[in-house]
């Protein structure tokens, strides 16, 4: 029988032993991680789970930010023989307590006193619950608590009293058993848990390292949430999988310095990380003397020139790639270097990418690839390859996954991803699931080369009263490709036009108040004055222009403040929540019709 990603991963330590897994921050200083060291903690941790009563396919739930005792509290679950349940470390008390009810979780883990007081909250009302046990010691004396060290001493007790047993529990494990129960971020409505096995993982993984080059040398940063299961899965089993290393950033905030302490080789990333370089590269390149301006745009019309003979797999002529290399010192090579200096490439998916901003990278030699994938997929079904990629596609489907085209648009999908199913929720399993194939709720195309195409989800797609049938997705992102635009939210269904709620770059509009001389007290008073709204026009305006007349913006409105994952507009993974958008700004919505 086939190895499960536990089994691999005990392997793997038997291979790498002192070699490092994982680097850590604390105090200003990185701090290594071996595979044994890792392994160690994961047998102790298992164990304790074990002796305060966990059995095989029982739930975990998991509460944490991105750490080494996240990776140690999965495997070790994992290893019991359990089934993790992942949540994201934004939510607020009552969405806690609904995956944990839902998921029947008798045991919680999480990382500090704030997340901890999330599950006090509302733990009357979650009767099933046992114990909660937290990374980081806390003072508190109430017995249902525990701290994760005092909990790796109970493995190891339990070791000695049933030498052996941690071995037994893995042996136990099959490909056909649950693995995880993922909870979608609910950008349609409330969470459903996605029932994801040993099987799905061992796909993926063997799947991705068929068609991207993948080995032991390669270092990643982990930064997007581990709840969510693109990171999981493309960074935590794969990088295990391949035998690489993985670096936590501190933080999103810290992103920026920590790309360039630890000097990654892939990096994993939303679009929405892309945008924000892109505004700092252009923001910066404003700033600078007119003749450096001048180097930056001949170097970027180079690089386009480039990319395109690279995207028809056409050789480079000798005259064009000496100035390419001069572009490259000049000018990629900086911003290479703010990466980190050795990324081969990027990952890019979650949600769609400006095909604005691909191009854009790709002049600039940074390859990003784009893919497609749901949690209901295991994450990827789709991907670009450093051999074969279409901008502007999620690539093509990956080894043992078929995709095919409903009559509708609407995207299916088959192959050793797809889930099992939505737990305790058979009704929108059978939505889902039809005939060995999944309904993914997205309407796409594929090319002649089978290179897929998303227009936009099926739910969000708006049909206007005229009867006409708009992808906003398409029209945000044509928008969102300005500096001083942050997020545009297209609104229009059973409307007679469109119109937008548009949120500004804090930053580059108050750089364009003071060259303007505009005084202000606050943000909030800035974006009423007549000179914004007067730029905003303009962009909108020259916006319009390429677009067909139904999908221009009629009328918009300015928001004082951005969306964000605290006040509710955004996912974990910066995707807008389209439905409570526009539910929370209804009056200002109906204000433009």
């Amino acid at each position: 029988m086939e190895e499960t990603i536990v089994a691999i991963f005990q392997n793997q330590i038997k291979k790498y032993g002192d070699r490092v897994i994982m680097r850590r921050k604390r105090e200003g200083k990185w701090i290594n991680i071996s595979w044994r060291e890792f392994g160690q903690k994961v047998k102790d941790f298992s164990l304790g789970l074990v002796f305060l009563g966990l059995k095989k396919k029982e739930t975990v739930c998991l509460l944490s930010r991105n750490r080494p005792e996240w990776a140690y509290s999965d495997f070790a679950i994992l290893s019991a023989g359990g089934i993790t349940v992942p949540i994201y470390q934004t939510l607020l008390s009552p969405d806690v307590a609904y995956i944990i009810g839902n998921s029947e979780a008798k045991i919680i883990i999480v990382e500090d006193q704030s997340q901890l007081d999330k599950v006090m909250q509302v733990k009357d009302n979650l009767p099933n619950l046992k114990k909660i046990i937290v990374m980081e010691r806390v003072k508190d004396d109430n017995p249902l608590i525990m701290s994760f060290e005092d909990v790796c001493s109970l493995g190891v007790k339990k070791e000695e009293e049933e030498p052996g047993i941690f071995e037994k529990n893995l042996s136990s494990i099959n490909l056909d058993d649950v693995a995880t129960y993922v909870y979608t971020s609910g950008t349609t409505g409330p969470p459903k848990g996605s029932i994801i096995t040993h099987s799905n993982i061992m796909f993926i993984c063997r799947s991705v390292r068929k068609i991207i080059p993948s080995d032991d040398s390669n270092n990643t940063i982990s930064y997007l949430p581990l709840a969510h299961i693109y990171e999981r899965i493309g960074n935590q089993f794969f990088g295990t999988y391949t035998g690489g290393r993985t670096s936590y950033a501190e933080s999103f905030d810290a992103l920026a310095q920590n790309l360039q302490e630890e000097h990654p080789t892939i990096l994993l990333a939303v679009p929405r990380v892309f945008e924000k370089v892109y505004e700092r590269i252009l923001t910066a390149v404003k700033e600078e003397p007119k003749l450096k301006r001048s180097i930056f745009n001949w170097s970027l019309e180079v690089g386009k020139e480039v990319s395109q003979l690279r995207q028809m797999k056409k050789g480079v002529p000798l005259p064009l790639k000496i100035k390419y290399s001069l572009a490259e010192k000049l000018v990629f090579s900086k911003i290479k270097k703010s990466l980190g200096g050795r990324v081969k490439w990027i990952v890019s998916a979650a949600a769609p990418l400006s095909v604005d901003i691909a191009h854009f990278f790709d002049a600039l030699g940074i390859l990003i690839l784009e893919g497609y994938g749901l949690t209901e997929t295991s994450a990827p079904a789709t991907l670009n390859t450093p051999d074969w990629y279409k901008i502007g596609t999620v690539g093509r489907p990956i080894p043992g996954v078929e995709i095919k085209i409903a009559d509708d648009g609407e995207i299916l999908i088959k192959g050793g991803g797809v889930f099992q199913g939505y737990f305790k929720n058979p009704e929108a399993t059978k939505e889902a699931l039809k005939d060995g194939w999944f309904y993914s709720g997205d309407v796409g195309e594929l090319d002649k080369d089978g290179f897929l195409k998303i227009t936009d989800r099926k739910k969000d797609i708006i049909i206007t009263a005229g009867g006409k049938n708009i992808a906003p997705q398409n029209i945000e992102n044509h928008f969102k490709n300005n500096l001083y635009l942050s997020e545009v939210l297209v609104i229009g269904d059973k409307r007679p036009y469109l119109t937008a709620l548009i949120t500004l770059n804090k930053e580059e509009i108050t750089k364009f108040a003071q060259e303007k001389g505009i005084s202000f007290k606050d943000f909030s008073q800035l974006i009423k004055h007549p000179e914004i709204k007067s730029l905003v026009e303009s962009i909108v305006e020259e916006k319009n222009k390429s677009l067909a007349r139904f999908e221009t913006i009629k009328k918009f409105t300015i928001l004082d403040k951005d969306f964000t994952i605290e006040s509710g507009e955004l996912t974990p993974t910066l995707k807008v929540k389209r439905k409570f958008a526009t539910q929370k700004f209804k009056e200002q919505i109906m204000a433009m019709y």
